[in-house]
């Protein structure tokens, strides 16, 4: 298995704990979308969930080139928010790219 990096990158530059790793690990190994919610259901509170969600779906409307009041107006969140998801999209470590140019050249279901 790939060993985890755990530089910091981007607009924050806290240190991630070793134990980050395993965590990284973990979710990597789970295998659907039912797997992966039931581990972070457990994992997390409702609150967490809903931020991450939060954040999701404002990094997917950022990248449809939606306008921050618009995303502010659709999704309820703050333009602090959808600054932060943004500079993480542009600057961050690569995660949100990731997942985003992956989540298009997915087949529809």
């Amino acid at each position: 298995m790939t060993k985890t990096v755990l530089t910091p990158a981007g607009p924050s530059r806290d240190a991630l704990p070793p134990e980050s790793a395993e965590l990284f690990e973990a979710i990597a190994e789970l295998k659907t979308a039912d797997e992966t919610a039931a581990f972070l259901r457990d994992l997390c509170t409702i609150a967490e969930l809903r931020a991450m969600s939060g954040r999701w779906q404002v990094a997917l409307l950022l990248d449809q080139g939606m306008h921050y009041l618009e995303i502010a107006r659709r999704t309820g969140a703050s333009t602090a928010t959808i600054t932060r998801v943004s500079n993480w999209l542009r600057f961050g470590s690569g995660g949100y790219r990731t997942m985003l140019d992956r989540r298009k050249r997915a087949p529809a279901q």
